[in-house]
């Protein structure tokens, strides 16, 4: 993908700017990502949702701006320690003599899946609203390797425009075949590629933004993000607005 995009594309680097408590502040490129007041966070031991609620804006070199009202919710599960017989056996006769355990039972909880909503206004469109809506599930553990499916997808609308988000493997291998080279020791740089990932935006099929493992160049880099040549202000604050509402 890289040799036939680089002059179609151009790269912008994401940089974290840290700057007292906002830590989330950063850069594409020239364009800056800020707060907007603070963040709020709660949890409902009840159903194991954790709610994050973030207002922050794209501001571009020209002065131009989009608001973000982003609302994610994290979806938890439960996962219980799993012994062998022979250690929990183990670990039953050192309970009853000693009093103490070698085995954790604390739960650790696992992230199921999340869903981002949000809301995007731009300084230079009034009184014309944009709603994305995304969900992103974590690789599946027999899926982490080679693995083409979909992880996530969501959508961005004014109700008449709409924008595509993709997020998805990208190695140029399926799993058996990454499999097979990391129990035969191939090298690192043909295994690294069996866990290639990539977040793509597009609209009516065609490519207009993308970030992944493999950037825009030959180097290695994920704050790389990759536009199409040639977009209007307010597209480029529109996928800059995607990209910044999936950061965490």
């Amino acid at each position: 993908m890289r040799d036939g995009t680089e002059s179609v594309f151009e790269s912008l680097e994401k940089r974290i700017v840290v700057t007292g408590n906002i830590w989330w502040k950063y850069r594409f490129g020239d364009y800056v990502v800020k707060a907007v007041g603070r963040e709020t966070k709660k949890f409902d031991r009840k159903s194991d949702i954790s709610t994050l609620n973030r207002v922050y804006a794209v501001v571009a070199p020209t002065g131009a701006k989009a608001e973000i009202k982003k609302e994610r919710k994290n979806f938890w599960g439960i996962e219980y320690p799993d012994a062998s017989l022979g250690v929990s056996l183990l670990d039953g006769a050192l309970e009853s003599a000693w009093g103490w355990s070698l085995v954790d039972d604390n739960p650790d909880p696992i992230l199921l899946r999340y869903v981002v909503s949000a809301t995007i206004t731009l300084a230079d469109a009034p009184g014309e609203t944009w709603r994305l809506d995304a969900e992103q599930l974590p690789i599946p553990a027999s899926k982490n390797l080679g693995s083409q499916s979909e992880w996530g997808h969501g959508t961005l609308t004014n109700g008449v425009r709409a924008l595509e988000y993709v997020y998805r493997g990208a190695s140029p291998w399926n799993e058996e075949e990454c499999q097979q080279m990391i129990l035969t020791r191939d090298g690192d740089e043909l295994t690294q590629q069996c866990h290639l990932k990539v977040t793509e935006i597009k609209e009516d099929g065609k490519l207009l933004a993308w970030n992944g493992n493999h950037g825009c160049s030959q180097y290695n880099d994920e704050d790389e993000y990759c536009f199409r040549v040639g977009l209007d202000v307010n597209t480029r604050m529109l996928l800059l607005a995607i990209f910044a509402s999936m950061i965490p």
